[in-house]
C-alpha cells in the first residue's frame, strides 16, 4: 500500500515527462447538470497531464480525438436523461472502434428508460434507490480506495456487474454496488451511480483514484464474479467471532423476507424515513419494458470464509460451502485479534475477496450464566433483594445510555428467572416491553417443530404487562417467516414502578420451553427493554444486536448472547496451581474470568503446590447478604510450613454494579474449615483495579468477597448500637413494618427470633457476639 501511494506520488511529480502527457480525454456534462462533478473529473485527469476538454454538448466533436471519454448525468433532480439519438450513437461508434468510456448518472441505470448505449456498460440497474450514500469502497482493481460520500444524492441507483463485468465500487451501510466495469476486449467502460466530485479526499484521494481508473482504461482489470459485501466481524464474544455479510450485487432473492417489524411496536421505533425530493412516477407500460431488459448476472450459491492474524493475510479458509450469509467461528482464543474474508462461490469459480473484517474474543463476553436458586420467586415487578440475592447481575444498558439497567438471572429446576430494573425510565408508558429472542437448539437458525423458538415480549398494557409470543421460522436475513402473535403458555410476567422506575420480572418454564432435558446446556438469547413512547431502546444485551448496520439484525441468531441455566448440584469451577519455590507474586486463573488471585509471597519455608480453585455458584448457607455469587478456595502444600504472603481477589465492572466500593462495604470473609465458622478479615478496596487485597496471611481454606457488611441494617458502613436498636425495634415487634423482607435485621435471626439462649429479646449479649464474629463492633 506505502509503495503504491509513493507510485502516485512520483507519477504526479513526473507526469509532464511520461507518455501519459501524449493522451487526450473529454469531459462532458450535458446541459451544465453535473458541473461540480465534471470539473473534479477535469482537475484529477489534468494533474496526470492528461489534455481535457470541458464541454456541455458531444454535437461538434470527433470522439476518435480522444483517449478517454467521461460523461456526467448528475443527481435528481439535477440530471440529465440520456436518450436515444446523435450523442449515443457517437459514444457507440466510439467504443466499437476501442474507446474508454467512463459514465456516471444516479438515475440513468435503473431509473431511466434504457438507451442502446447501456449495453456496453453491462450493468444492472438492481433498484433506483433512496439518499443514504455514506462510506464508497473500491473493488477489485481499485480495492485499495475508500472515501467518505459528501456529494448530492437523491434515489442514487444499486448497481451489478452483468455476465463478465466486475464489481468497482460500493457503498458500505447499507451495502449495494454503485460502480461496475466492464472489458469486452475491444473498448472498456466504468459505470458509476454516484459523483466523482461528492468523494472526499483523506486516506484515498481523487487523484489516487484516477490513476487507478486510467490504469483499468490502458491495461484492464483480472476479476471473476463479485465478491459479498459489507462484511462485517464482531468482538466481545467468549472465544467466538460472528461473521455477517450482505450477497454480493444482482443475486436473485431466494425468498421473502417479511422481517420486518417482529413485535407489535417495532414499527414505532424505527429512524424516521429519509425525506427524498417528491417526482412522478414513470407509465407502468415503461416500467415493464424497463425490466424486460435487465438479467440476473452473477449467481453464487455458497460462500467460503478465510481468517487470518494480519489484515493483509496470509488467509486460511476455515469453512467451505456455507448457504447463508453469516458464519459463527467457534474455538478461537480469548483477547487475540482475528482478520477476515469472505469469497462468493460461482459454479466453481471464486471471487475476490471481500473487504477484511477484523474482530477480538473477550473472555466471558456475551455470556452468561444463571445461578441455581431453591427459591421459587413471587411474580409481582418488584425486584425483591432478598428474592433476588445471590442472583447473576449484569449492566445490559444499551449504546448512548448513561444512566445503568440491570438483568437478573436465577434459576430452580423448574424455572427461569429473569427481571430487568430499568433505572432510568421512572414510569411505564403503553406499549413500554421487554422482548425476548430465544434459538433454543443454538443452531443459528428459527426451527419450526416442537421447540419454541421465537419472540417472547411483555408490554406494558396500562394496568399490567401481557405475555405474546411469535414463533420464527427460517433463517436471516432472506428466509424469515412467523407465526401471528398468541398468548404466552410457558411464562408469566409483571412490571412495576414500586421502586421508583420500571421493574420487569419474568417466570419461564423448563419444561415447558422444550429445553434440552440437560440442566447447564445453554440456550442462545437476545434480550431488550424497549421505553415508549420515545421508541428508546435502552437496554440489549447482547448490544451488538441493536448496533449494526443491519435493520433486521434482532433477526440474527449468529449475533445472540450465549445463557447458561445451572442445575442443583451444578457449580463450575477452575483450577489453578503452581509451585511456589520463594518469595514473589504469582498470579492464578490470570487468564480467565477477570476474578483473578494474585499471591504476593512475602516469607517462606519449604517449597511446593499453591492450588487455587474457583467455584462459580454461592458457598452453602453464607450468613450475611451480598455475597460475591462465586467463591475461592485456596489449598496450601503441607511441605510449605511457613508462609507469609498478599492476597489479592480480583472482581470485574458488573459484580461491583449498584455496590459501592470502599473498605466500609465491602470486604473479604474467611471459613475456618476446621471449626466451621466465618472469619470478617475485610481487607483495603482499590476500586480503579477492582481488587480487594489482605496483608500478612498465612490462610488456606474458603474466601467469599461481600459487597455489604453484614449486620449494618442503616447502612452507614459500620456495625453499631444504632444498628443493634434497630434489631431491637424489629424483634420485638415495636415497629414490625420498619424493615422490609430480606432486610440484613431480619436475616440475621431468620427463623428462630430468639438470642443465643433461648431469650424472646435480643440485647447486649446478642450486639457482643456479632461484633465478635465479624470483628466489626466498632467503626473501621
Amino acid at each position: 500500500m506505502i509503495q503504491k501511494y509513493f507510485l502516485y506520488i512520483l507519477i504526479f511529480l513526473l507526469s509532464p515527462f511520461l507518455a501519459i502527457c501524449g493522451k487526450d480525454a473529454i469531459v462532458c456534462y450535458p446541459d451544465g447538470k453535473a458541473f461540480a462533478s465534471a470539473t473534479a473529473l477535469k482537475n484529477s485527469l489534468e494533474n496526470f497531464s492528461v489534455s481535457t476538454d470541458l464541454l456541455t454538448s458531444l454535437s461538434s466533436i470527433n470522439l476518435a480525438d480522444y483517449d478517454y471519454a467521461f460523461v456526467c448525468l448528475g443527481i435528481y433532480p439535477n440530471n440529465y436523461v440520456l436518450q436515444d439519438g446523435e450523442n449515443v450513437d457517437k459514444l457507440i461508434t466510439y467504443l466499437d472502434n476501442g474507446g474508454r468510456l467512463y459514465m456516471e448518472g444516479g438515475d440513468t441505470w435503473a431509473r431511466d428508460f434504457p438507451t442502446d448505449l447501456h449495453p456496453y456498460f453491462a450493468a444492472i440497474g438492481e433498484a433506483d434507490g433512496t439518499g443514504d450514500l455514506t462510506t464508497i469502497l473500491g473493488h477489485a482493481c481499485l480495492s485499495d480506495h475508500s472515501f467518505d460520500y459528501t456529494g448530492a444524492q437523491n434515489y442514487v441507483d444499486h448497481l451489478a456487474p452483468g455476465e463478465g463485468a466486475s464489481l468497482f465500487f460500493c457503498n458500505t451501510a447499507p451495502a449495494y454496488g454503485t460502480g461496475v466495469a466492464y472489458d469486452n476486449g475491444t473498448y472498456r467502460t466504468l459505470a458509476v451511480s454516484f459523483e466523482f466530485g461528492g468523494l472526499a479526499d483523506g486516506s484515498s484521494t481523487k487523484d489516487a483514484l484516477m490513476a487507478d481508473i486510467l490504469d483499468f482504461f490502458d491495461h484492464g482489470c483480472s476479476s471473476s464474479g463479485p465478491p459479498p459485501l459489507n462484511l462485517q466481524a464482531f468482538s466481545g464474544y467468549n472465544r467466538t467471532v460472528p461473521l455477517m455479510w450482505d450477497a454480493p450485487p444482482g443475486q436473485t432473492t431466494l425468498a421473502v423476507n417479511k422481517a420486518a417489524m417482529p413485535s407489535m411496536v417495532f414499527t414505532r421505533a424505527k429512524a424516521a424515513p429519509v425525506i427524498k425530493p417528491v417526482r412522478k412516477e414513470r407509465d407502468a407500460a415503461l416500467i415493464q419494458a424497463k425490466e424486460q431488459t435487465q438479467s440476473a448476472g452473477y449467481q453464487t450459491n455458497a460462500y467460503h470464509v478465510y481468517r487470518g492474524l494480519s489484515a493483509n493475510g496470509p488467509f486460511t479458509k476455515i469453512a467451505s460451502n456455507i448457504k447463508r450469509q453469516y458464519f459463527r467461528d467457534s474455538g478461537v482464543d480469548n483477547s487475540v485479534t482475528y482478520y477476515y474474508v469472505v469469497t462468493a462461490n460461482y459454479g466453481g469459480s471464486e471471487s475476490d475477496y471481500s473487504v477484511v473484517g477484523a474482530a477480538t474474543p473477550q473472555s466471558d463476553g456475551a455470556r452468561v450464566t444463571s445461578v441455581w436458586k431453591n427459591a421459587n420467586l413471587t411474580i409481582d415487578g418488584f425486584i425483591d433483594p432478598a428474592e433476588w440475592s445471590g442472583a447473576t447481575i449484569v449492566d445490559i444498558r444499551n449504546t448512548g445510555q448513561t444512566e445503568p439497567v440491570f438483568l437478573y438471572l436465577l434459576n430452580n429446576n423448574d424455572y427461569l428467572y429473569i427481571a430487568v430494573d430499568d433505572v432510568a425510565n421512572t414510569s411505564a408508558a403503553v406499549d413500554d416491553q421487554l422482548g425476548i429472542y430465544v434459538d433454543a437448539d443454538r443452531n443459528y437458525e428459527w426451527s419450526s417443530g416442537t421447540l419454541l423458538e421465537g419472540n417472547f415480549w411483555y408490554p406494558w398494557n396500562g394496568g399490567g404487562t401481557n405475555e405474546l409470543y411469535r414463533a420464527l421460522d427460517g433463517w436471516w436475513p432472506e428466509n424469515i417467516d412467523w407465526d401471528d402473535p398468541v398468548p404466552s403458555t410457558t411464562s408469566t410476567s409483571a412490571a412495576s414502578t414500586v421502586s421508583g422506575h420500571v421493574q420487569y420480572e419474568i417466570q419461564f418454564s423448563l419444561q415447558d420451553i422444550t429445553l434440552p432435558p440437560e440442566m447447564k446446556i445453554p440456550i442462545n438469547c437476545f434480550l431488550y427493554s424497549l421505553d415508549m413512547p420515545d421508541s428508546l431502546y435502552r437496554a440489549a444485551w447482547p448490544t451488538t444486536v441493536l448496533n449494526t448496520s443491519w435493520s433486521t439484525a434482532w433477526l440474527a441468531a449468529a449475533l445472540y448472547g450465549t445463557l447458561e441455566i445451572s442445575g442443583e448440584s451444578d457449580c463450575p469451577s477452575m483450577m489453578d496451581n503452581q509451585s511456589i519455590a520463594s518469595s514473589g507474586l504469582y498470579s492464578f486463573n490470570e487468564n480467565g474470568d477477570g476474578h483473578q488471585v494474585d499471591i504476593d509471597v512475602t516469607s517462606l519455608t519449604g517449597e511446593g503446590e499453591v492450588t487455587v480453585t474457583q467455584y462459580n455458584c454461592d458457598y452453602p448457607n453464607l450468613p450475611g447478604s451480598h455475597p460475591l455469587p462465586l467463591y475461592w478456595t485456596i489449598a496450601i502444600d503441607p511441605n510449605i510450613s511457613d508462609l507469609q504472603a498478599d492476597y489479592s481477589f480480583y472482581y470485574t465492572d458488573n459484580d461491583a454494579a449498584g455496590f459501592p466500593e470502599t473498605t466500609a462495604y465491602w470486604g473479604m470473609a474467611w471459613l475456618n474449615q476446621a471449626s466451621n465458622t466465618w472469619t470478617w478479615l475485610g481487607g483495603s478496596i482499590d476500586a480503579t483495579n477492582n481488587r480487594v487485597t489482605l496483608t500478612n496471611l498465612s490462610k488456606s481454606g474458603v474466601f467469599v468477597l461481600y459487597r455489604r457488611l453484614y449486620g449494618d441494617v442503616t447502612g452507614d458502613g459500620y456495625v453499631d448500637l444504632d444498628d443493634f436498636q434497630r434489631f431491637g425495634d424489629v424483634w420485638n415487634a415495636t415497629s414490625a413494618t420498619e424493615f422490609p423482607l430480606g432486610s440484613d435485621a431480619r436475616f440475621f435471626n431468620y427463623g428462630k427470633r430468639t438470642n443465643d439462649s433461648g431469650e424472646q429479646i435480643i440485647d447486649l449479649d446478642d450486639f457482643q457476639i456479632l461484633g465478635d464474629v465479624w470483628n466489626n463492633g466498632v467503626k473501621p
